[in-house]
Parts: C-alpha cells; structure tokens; sequence
C-alpha cells in the first residue's frame, strides 16, 4: 500500500426493511397541521414494522411542500423527533427538497450513467420541484406552486372543497369557473403546467406565473449547457412524486378525481406538456417515495479518515454552520484571519450555543506550512470570538483534518474544546449532527440538516 494512501470509508449499501401505506397529512384546517392524529399515525407505523423508536440510531423527519408552509411546521419536527432516533433530519427549503427528490427518484444516477442532462420534475400535493443534473452533478434546482392538492374536491360528486390562494387568483385571470366541469379543472391545469414549461425552457413568466414560483426560476447556471435557438437541451425528463403515479399509470387516466384532487388530470396537462412532448421521458426507480428515499440517501454520509475528534465530547446535534471560502493566497494571517472573524460575527445569534461550525473552503490541498498558517488564523479569531471556550467544529473538504487539528492545539489550551472533520460538503446555514466516532475513532457518522421553514413567494 503507497504511504500516501488515504483509506476511505463510505456507505456502501442500503437496504430497505420497511415501506409503509401511503397516508394524506391529517389537518386541522388548512392553516394547521393535526400533531397529534399525525403522531399516532407514525406510531401505528413502527407497530406494522416491528420496530421500536429505541432502535432507531439515525432517522429523519422530512417536512416538504404545502407541510412546510403550514403555521405549525417547526412544532411537527420537534414534537416527531423523538421518533426518529438520535438524529433529526428536517429538510424544508424547496432547492434542497429539489436535488433529494431528484436522487431518490434515479435522476441523477441516470445523469451519471449516462454523461447526460437529465431533468426531475417532483410533482406532489402543493408543489412541483425541479432538479437538473448534467453527467452526475447538481447544476440547478427551482420550485414552483403547481401540485394535485391545491384543489381539494369530493371523490364522488366532483363537488369543490377546497381551493388554494394561487389557485383562486389564476382562476380569476383566466376567468374559469369550477361549475363548468371538467373542461374547467383541465383548462386550469393546463394553465399551471405553462408556468412549469416557461421555467425550464427558460421563458419569462408572466406576472401571475411568478406568483407560483417558491424560488429563482432556472438560469442555466452551468456555461456547458447545450442549448438550440437559446432553449436548453435536455437529453431526459423524469416525472416523480404523487402525481407522477397517475403519470405513468394509464389506470387512473379515466377517473379524474380518484384521489379527491386535481392529480391525474394534472398528470394528464404534463403528458400533454412541452416538456415532456420534445424530450425523452424516463419513468424513474421511485415515484411517490422519491423525497423520502432521496433524503435517506443524501443526508446521512460518513466523514473522512483524517480526523481530529478526540478533544471534543460527542455526540452533539443542531450546530449552526458558517462557510468559509479561501485560496492558498490568501492563507496569510491578515486576510484568512479577517474572514474566519466574519464567519464568526454570523453567530452572534447563537450565544450559548453548545457549538458552533466553520466549513474552510479551499481551492486545492494546502501544504503542511499553510496548514501551520491557517491554524493560527483560526486560533486568532476563534479567540476574539469567545476566547476559545465554545466548542468549535472545523468542517474541511480536503483530507487534513488530523493535522489541522494537532496544529490548533498547539496553540490552545487543553480546556478548548474543538474538532477536525474532513470530506464533508456544507452549505452556508446548514446545520449538522455529529454521532459518536466508529471504527476507532476513524470515522464519524455526521449528518447535514437544512432547516428552512418558507411561506412561498418569488
């Protein structure tokens, strides 16, 4: 074995035990999300797996679409925590939401295997999230209100129940009424999906389109991106989520209102869309489940092989991240130390939190001088911030956590408390759990949270 070789750890297999029956979020009303009917529910579910809240080491609570932007999100994650074992998961934000959906659906393992751009449209009960992947990598992700459930109707008579903001404005521009029946609900479908189409065929939505979009629509962030008379070449499309269950199944085609939602006739307006008339459409590995299976998938990793942890008591959960980005130039004390203390005035907010996180972005490996250069900076401005005494967890992409580490506590005392962890992709405001170090202290189980609890909106 080459004395440079760094071994690795990774997850190399996962295997699904249990998969439960599909369930409506109970509501109180449509402002409000029932806990406590929600709560039994996912008890009953444990009880159909044979499995105990105990048993669980790691879970996840995933909180998306029309969920998150209910008055009681943030008290659905912190009441279903204790549930879902040591570690909680809550990813709300809709980019995010996007590129997991996007990876549980298969989309980017297509991308990968394929060297292609591929496009996910996640197409549930409020929204529709959008990822693009180009040869195996995330270039761009948007969101917009376009979902089954933003009209709620009676299975059996077709009788409205239930009509969303967004919905009630769009029937008022295109001057439709409900009461015309089912040429109403398909004119009125038709009409989202155009704002789905114009977003990633890069068209200028019109005002009330912009009103559906949760994000920036897409840009073509990637300059590699083929185009044909400025319109983006996709080379597929897939359809996930629960409305692409009516999508790929032709037995629901005929009962428009089977689920007491607009979802196949919806599904029926993107069979009939641009998109999916000029691209390739693949049907992908998982539809419904593909949020679900895309967050087990994406935020549970296991971190490098150099790390640093032993002067710091673990586990420890909900630590705010700060990013921070520098180039081998910059790694002087002035200027590495002037954007270490910047990152650190970002958590003014969080005083007396048990820790706190700086992800060091740099450009390529440091050599051991710079490694010797950095360490100073951060012991600098570590010290302005708290005088050492917050614990501190130092997030690297590179593999010199172990020596980063032992550099800083050369210049600390032996009360600072603070850990080194390599191979690990954060962004700015994220927030992470760290378990317990496995396999002697050569790894670390971490697990990457983004906690973004929206309204919607442009």
């Amino acid at each position: 074995m080459p004395g440079s070789y760094i071994p690795r750890i990774e997850v190399a297999e996962i295997e699904v035990l249990y998969c439960s029956q599909m369930h409506f979020t109970p509501i109180i009303d449509h402002a409000r999300v029932d806990t406590y009917k929600l709560k039994k529910l996912l008890e009953s579910e444990y009880d159909r797996a044979g499995i105990s809240s105990d048993q669980i080491e790691t879970g996840a609570v995933i909180i998306t679409g029309e969920t998150a932007k209910k008055e009681n999100a943030e008290l659905i994650l912190h009441m279903m925590s204790e549930l879902a074992g040591d570690f909680v998961v809550a990813v709300a934000g809709p980019d995010i939401e996007s590129a997991i959906a996007g990876k549980g659906s298969g989309a980017l393992e297509y991308s990968k295997r394929t060297h292609g751009r591929i496009i996910n449209l996640d197409i549930g009960g409020g929204t529709t999230n959008i990822a693009v992947f180009n040869d195996g990598k995330l270039e761009e992700t948007a969101c917009l209100n376009v979902g089954g459930r933003l009209i709620e109707v009676c299975p059996e008579s077709g009788r409205v129940q239930y009509v969303s903001e967004v919905c009630d404005a769009l029937l008022q521009v295109h001057d439709i009424s409900l009461s015309q029946g089912i040429s109403a609900y398909e004119k009125l479908c038709e009409a989202m999906v155009t704002f789905v189409d114009d977003c990633v065929l890069h068209r200028k939505l019109n005002a009330i389109g912009r009103t559906f979009l949760m994000t920036e629509p897409l840009k073509s962030a990637c300059t590699l991106a083929r185009k044909r008379d400025g319109v983006p070449v996709y080379d597929g499309v897939m359809f996930s989520g629960g409305v692409a269950e009516c999508f790929y199944d032709q037995s629901t085609w005929d009962q428009p209102f089977k689920h007491g939602d607009l979802g196949p006739i919806l599904a029926d307006a993107f069979r009939r869309s641009e998109l999916a008339r000029t691209f390739h459409v693949i049907e992908p590995k998982e539809k419904i489940r593909a949020t679900v299976i895309g967050a087990g998938n994406n935020t549970i990793d296991v971190s490098g092989s150099t790390i640093q942890t032993e002067w710091m008591t673990l586990p420890v959960k909900n630590i705010p991240v700060a990013v921070v980005v520098l180039s081998l130039d910059d790694l002087n004390q002035t200027c590495a130390e002037q954007r270490l203390g910047q990152a650190f005035n970002r958590f003014k907010e969080y005083a007396g939190n048990q820790a706190l996180g700086l992800s060091i972005s740099i450009d390529t490996m440091p050599k051991y001088s710079e490694i010797q250069l950095l360490a100073k900076a951060l012991f600098f401005s570590w010290h302005r911030q708290s005088a050492c005494e917050t614990p501190l967890v130092i997030l690297l992409e590179h593999d010199f956590g172990k020596a980063l580490g032992q550099a800083l506590r050369g210049m600390t005392t032996s009360q600072a408390r603070f850990a080194c962890i390599d191979s690990v992709h954060v962004k700015d405001g994220d927030y992470i759990d760290i378990g317990k170090p496995v396999y002697e202290g050569g790894a670390v189980i971490l697990v990457v949270k983004t906690l973004v609890f929206q309204s919607g909106g442009s």
